[in-house]
Protein backbone atom coordinates (compact mmCIF):
# COMPACT_ATOMS: atom_id res chain seq x y z
CA UNK A 1 0.00 0.00 0.00
CA UNK A 2 1.25 3.30 -0.62
CA UNK A 3 1.72 5.93 2.02
CA UNK A 4 -0.71 8.45 0.78
CA UNK A 5 -3.25 5.54 1.41
CA UNK A 6 -2.67 5.34 4.30
CA UNK A 7 -3.33 8.85 5.51
CA UNK A 8 -6.84 8.80 4.89
CA UNK A 9 -7.25 5.80 7.03
CA UNK A 10 -5.37 7.07 9.46
CA UNK A 11 -7.58 10.10 9.95
CA UNK A 12 -10.58 8.06 10.50
CA UNK A 13 -9.54 5.92 13.33
CA UNK A 14 -8.36 9.28 14.61
CA UNK A 15 -11.57 10.41 14.54
CA UNK A 16 -13.37 7.22 15.73
CA UNK A 17 -10.95 7.71 18.81
CA UNK A 18 -11.32 11.03 19.69
CA UNK A 19 -15.44 10.60 19.69
CA UNK A 20 -15.13 7.16 21.39
CA UNK A 21 -17.89 8.15 24.23
CA UNK A 22 -20.09 7.99 21.44
CA UNK A 23 -21.49 5.17 19.70
CA UNK A 24 -23.27 4.66 16.43
CA UNK A 25 -24.94 1.76 15.64
CA UNK A 26 -27.38 0.58 12.34
CA UNK A 27 -30.35 -0.75 13.26
CA UNK A 28 -32.99 -3.08 10.79
CA UNK A 29 -35.63 -0.88 9.43
CA UNK A 30 -39.40 -2.24 8.99
CA UNK A 31 -39.66 0.03 5.68
CA UNK A 32 -37.89 -0.38 2.52
CA UNK A 33 -35.64 2.76 2.18
CA UNK A 34 -35.43 3.92 5.66
CA UNK A 35 -32.29 3.75 7.30
CA UNK A 36 -32.47 3.92 11.37
CA UNK A 37 -29.42 4.34 13.80
CA UNK A 38 -28.84 4.06 17.05
CA UNK A 39 -26.20 6.45 19.25
CA UNK A 40 -25.34 5.20 22.88
CA UNK A 41 -22.89 7.18 25.11
CA UNK A 42 -21.52 4.09 26.77
CA UNK A 43 -24.02 1.90 27.20
CA UNK A 44 -27.36 4.28 27.41
CA UNK A 45 -29.13 5.17 23.98
CA UNK A 46 -29.68 8.72 23.59
CA UNK A 47 -30.85 9.39 19.99
CA UNK A 48 -32.78 7.30 17.06
CA UNK A 49 -32.54 8.61 13.54
CA UNK A 50 -34.34 7.72 10.86
CA UNK A 51 -34.08 9.42 7.53
CA UNK A 52 -34.86 8.32 3.87
CA UNK A 53 -33.27 7.13 0.95
CA UNK A 54 -33.79 8.01 -2.54
CA UNK A 55 -35.83 4.61 -2.59
CA UNK A 56 -38.16 5.52 0.95
CA UNK A 57 -41.90 5.75 -0.26
CA UNK A 58 -42.95 9.37 -1.29
CA UNK A 59 -44.53 10.17 2.68
CA UNK A 60 -40.88 9.47 4.08
CA UNK A 61 -39.25 12.79 3.45
CA UNK A 62 -38.13 13.90 6.82
CA UNK A 63 -34.73 12.89 9.20
CA UNK A 64 -36.34 12.28 12.22
CA UNK A 65 -34.30 12.30 15.57
CA UNK A 66 -35.49 11.22 18.56
CA UNK A 67 -33.75 12.23 21.71
CA UNK A 68 -34.05 9.09 24.61
CA UNK A 69 -33.52 8.99 28.12
CA UNK A 70 -34.25 6.02 30.39
CA UNK A 71 -34.98 4.44 27.32
CA UNK A 72 -37.72 6.39 26.31
CA UNK A 73 -38.19 8.94 23.88
CA UNK A 74 -38.64 11.84 24.98
CA UNK A 75 -38.29 14.87 22.60
CA UNK A 76 -38.15 14.49 18.61
CA UNK A 77 -36.15 17.43 16.19
CA UNK A 78 -37.18 16.52 13.07
CA UNK A 79 -35.40 18.14 9.11
CA UNK A 80 -37.42 19.05 6.02
CA UNK A 81 -36.69 20.83 3.32
CA UNK A 82 -38.81 23.47 4.53
CA UNK A 83 -37.48 24.28 7.97
CA UNK A 84 -37.41 21.98 10.97
CA UNK A 85 -39.50 21.10 13.90
CA UNK A 86 -39.33 20.36 17.79
CA UNK A 87 -41.78 19.12 19.86
CA UNK A 88 -42.27 16.94 23.36
CA UNK A 89 -43.15 13.56 22.73
CA UNK A 90 -43.58 12.52 26.26
CA UNK A 91 -45.56 15.09 28.67
CA UNK A 92 -46.12 12.49 31.48
CA UNK A 93 -42.45 12.68 32.22
CA UNK A 94 -42.14 15.65 35.00
CA UNK A 95 -38.70 14.26 36.07
CA UNK A 96 -36.91 15.77 32.77
CA UNK A 97 -37.03 19.62 31.11
CA UNK A 98 -35.91 20.22 27.73
CA UNK A 99 -34.36 23.77 26.79
CA UNK A 100 -33.64 25.06 23.17
CA UNK A 101 -30.84 27.39 23.04
CA UNK A 102 -30.84 30.15 19.77
CA UNK A 103 -28.57 32.25 18.23
CA UNK A 104 -29.20 35.76 17.89
CA UNK A 105 -31.05 35.45 14.33
CA UNK A 106 -33.72 32.71 16.47
CA UNK A 107 -32.29 30.31 14.94
CA UNK A 108 -32.22 27.08 17.22
CA UNK A 109 -28.47 25.34 17.53
CA UNK A 110 -28.47 23.53 20.50
CA UNK A 111 -30.70 21.30 22.95
CA UNK A 112 -30.18 20.46 26.53
CA UNK A 113 -32.00 18.01 28.69
CA UNK A 114 -32.02 18.66 32.50
CA UNK A 115 -33.13 17.16 35.46
CA UNK A 116 -36.42 18.53 36.41
CA UNK A 117 -34.84 19.95 39.31
CA UNK A 118 -32.06 21.67 36.98
CA UNK A 119 -29.21 20.40 39.19
CA UNK A 120 -27.87 18.11 36.52
CA UNK A 121 -27.41 18.25 32.26
CA UNK A 122 -28.31 14.98 31.43
CA UNK A 123 -27.77 14.96 27.91
CA UNK A 124 -27.00 18.30 25.28
CA UNK A 125 -27.20 18.41 21.64
CA UNK A 126 -25.91 20.96 18.98
CA UNK A 127 -27.52 21.43 15.66
CA UNK A 128 -25.19 21.77 12.73
CA UNK A 129 -26.16 21.68 8.98
CA UNK A 130 -29.67 20.52 10.00
CA UNK A 131 -27.59 17.72 11.89
CA UNK A 132 -28.05 16.59 15.57
CA UNK A 133 -24.72 16.04 16.99
CA UNK A 134 -24.41 14.98 20.78
CA UNK A 135 -22.16 16.80 22.99
CA UNK A 136 -18.88 15.07 23.70
CA UNK A 137 -19.02 14.00 27.11
CA UNK A 138 -16.16 16.87 28.08
CA UNK A 139 -18.53 19.05 26.08
CA UNK A 140 -21.37 17.69 28.48
CA UNK A 141 -19.33 17.90 31.67
CA UNK A 142 -18.36 21.88 31.04
CA UNK A 143 -22.17 22.49 30.86
CA UNK A 144 -23.04 20.97 34.29
CA UNK A 145 -25.30 23.30 36.10
CA UNK A 146 -23.96 24.43 39.63
CA UNK A 147 -25.84 23.13 42.44
CA UNK A 148 -24.78 25.85 44.97
CA UNK A 149 -26.92 28.27 42.49
CA UNK A 150 -30.62 25.83 42.21
CA UNK A 151 -32.71 26.47 45.46
CA UNK A 152 -35.13 23.15 46.25
CA UNK A 153 -38.20 25.58 46.12
CA UNK A 154 -38.04 28.59 43.67
CA UNK A 155 -40.04 28.09 40.59
CA UNK A 156 -38.25 27.70 37.87
CA UNK A 157 -38.89 27.45 34.08
CA UNK A 158 -39.18 23.74 32.80
CA UNK A 159 -40.51 23.17 29.28
CA UNK A 160 -42.94 25.06 26.40
CA UNK A 161 -45.24 23.78 24.12
CA UNK A 162 -46.04 25.44 20.94
CA UNK A 163 -48.33 24.33 17.90
CA UNK A 164 -47.50 26.24 14.67
CA UNK A 165 -50.13 28.96 13.77
CA UNK A 166 -51.57 29.05 17.04
CA UNK A 167 -52.45 32.52 18.93
CA UNK A 168 -51.54 30.79 21.79
CA UNK A 169 -47.61 28.93 23.87
CA UNK A 170 -47.83 27.40 26.85
CA UNK A 171 -45.17 27.07 28.97
CA UNK A 172 -44.62 24.87 32.20
CA UNK A 173 -42.97 26.07 35.54
CA UNK A 174 -41.93 23.46 38.41
CA UNK A 175 -41.14 24.16 41.94
CA UNK A 176 -41.07 21.86 45.20
CA UNK A 177 -43.76 21.98 47.73
CA UNK A 178 -47.17 23.17 47.48
CA UNK A 179 -48.57 24.42 44.14
CA UNK A 180 -47.81 27.84 42.18
CA UNK A 181 -50.28 30.47 42.99
CA UNK A 182 -50.82 34.20 41.50
CA UNK A 183 -49.75 37.02 44.42
CA UNK A 184 -52.26 39.64 44.85
CA UNK A 185 -55.35 40.52 42.95
CA UNK A 186 -55.87 41.02 38.93
CA UNK A 187 -54.46 38.20 37.14
CA UNK A 188 -51.34 36.71 36.49
CA UNK A 189 -48.51 39.61 35.77
CA UNK A 190 -44.90 39.59 34.62
CA UNK A 191 -45.30 37.20 31.10
CA UNK A 192 -44.46 38.53 27.69
CA UNK A 193 -44.38 36.97 24.06
CA UNK A 194 -42.91 37.58 20.83
CA UNK A 195 -43.17 36.59 17.33
CA UNK A 196 -40.69 35.45 14.72
CA UNK A 197 -39.69 39.75 14.58
CA UNK A 198 -38.98 39.15 18.48
CA UNK A 199 -40.74 42.22 19.19
CA UNK A 200 -41.47 41.30 23.04
CA UNK A 201 -45.49 42.34 23.56
CA UNK A 202 -47.31 41.94 26.79
CA UNK A 203 -49.19 38.29 27.26
CA UNK A 204 -52.40 37.66 29.14
CA UNK A 205 -51.45 34.89 31.20
CA UNK A 206 -53.38 32.32 33.29
CA UNK A 207 -52.81 28.37 34.94
CA UNK A 208 -54.62 26.19 32.78
CA UNK A 209 -53.70 23.29 34.61
CA UNK A 210 -51.36 22.03 37.78
CA UNK A 211 -49.68 18.10 37.88
CA UNK A 212 -48.43 17.11 41.06
CA UNK A 213 -45.71 13.92 40.07
CA UNK A 214 -45.04 13.54 43.76
CA UNK A 215 -45.65 14.73 47.21
CA UNK A 216 -42.99 17.63 46.34
CA UNK A 217 -42.57 17.90 42.62
CA UNK A 218 -45.18 20.14 41.04
CA UNK A 219 -45.83 21.33 37.63
CA UNK A 220 -47.52 24.77 36.60
CA UNK A 221 -49.03 25.12 32.84
CA UNK A 222 -49.68 29.01 31.79
CA UNK A 223 -51.67 29.61 28.53
CA UNK A 224 -49.98 33.02 27.18
CA UNK A 225 -51.80 35.14 24.06
CA UNK A 226 -51.17 38.53 23.19
CA UNK A 227 -53.91 40.10 20.36
CA UNK A 228 -50.39 42.18 19.13
CA UNK A 229 -48.72 38.70 18.70
CA UNK A 230 -50.62 36.79 15.76
CA UNK A 231 -48.59 33.50 15.93
CA UNK A 232 -46.60 33.49 19.54
CA UNK A 233 -42.94 31.40 19.03
CA UNK A 234 -40.94 33.31 22.66
CA UNK A 235 -41.61 34.09 25.87
CA UNK A 236 -39.67 35.87 28.32
CA UNK A 237 -41.08 36.00 32.08
CA UNK A 238 -40.33 39.41 34.74
CA UNK A 239 -37.65 40.58 32.25
CA UNK A 240 -37.26 44.70 31.58
CA UNK A 241 -40.43 46.68 32.85
CA UNK A 242 -41.79 43.03 33.63
CA UNK A 243 -39.79 42.32 36.41
CA UNK A 244 -41.57 44.49 39.25
CA UNK A 245 -45.17 43.53 38.46
CA UNK A 246 -44.64 39.95 37.80
CA UNK A 247 -46.53 38.05 40.52
CA UNK A 248 -46.47 33.95 40.38
CA UNK A 249 -44.93 32.64 44.03
CA UNK A 250 -44.64 29.65 45.51
CA UNK A 251 -46.07 28.78 49.20
CA UNK A 252 -43.53 30.20 50.43
CA UNK A 253 -43.64 33.56 48.76
CA UNK A 254 -40.68 32.78 47.02
CA UNK A 255 -41.34 34.69 43.04
CA UNK A 256 -41.00 32.49 39.90
CA UNK A 257 -36.93 32.92 38.60
CA UNK A 258 -37.12 35.33 35.31
CA UNK A 259 -36.37 33.05 32.29
CA UNK A 260 -36.19 33.35 28.28
CA UNK A 261 -36.98 31.19 25.82
CA UNK A 262 -34.72 32.73 23.36
CA UNK A 263 -30.90 34.05 23.37
CA UNK A 264 -31.44 37.39 22.48
CA UNK A 265 -30.37 40.42 24.93
CA UNK A 266 -33.50 41.17 26.81
CA UNK A 267 -32.88 44.84 26.68
CA UNK A 268 -32.44 45.60 23.15
CA UNK A 269 -35.80 43.82 22.57
CA UNK A 270 -37.77 46.57 24.56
Amino acid sequence: MKIYGIIPLLLVLLSSVLRADLIEKKVKSNVAGIVIKHVYRGDRKIVEVSSPTKNAPAIYVNTTYKIIVDNVPLYEYQTSKSGASFQRLNFADLKHAVKLHSTPNGMVDKIFVYTANARETVEAFHIKDSKLIPFSDEELAKHQLNPNQTGTTTPRYWNYFWVRGSDAIDVALFNYGLLLKVEGNGGLRGFEVAGKDGEFKKATAKISHQITEDSKLNVSWINLKSAQVPEPLYIRYAQGKQQTPANLVNAYGEKALPFQTMSQDASSLE
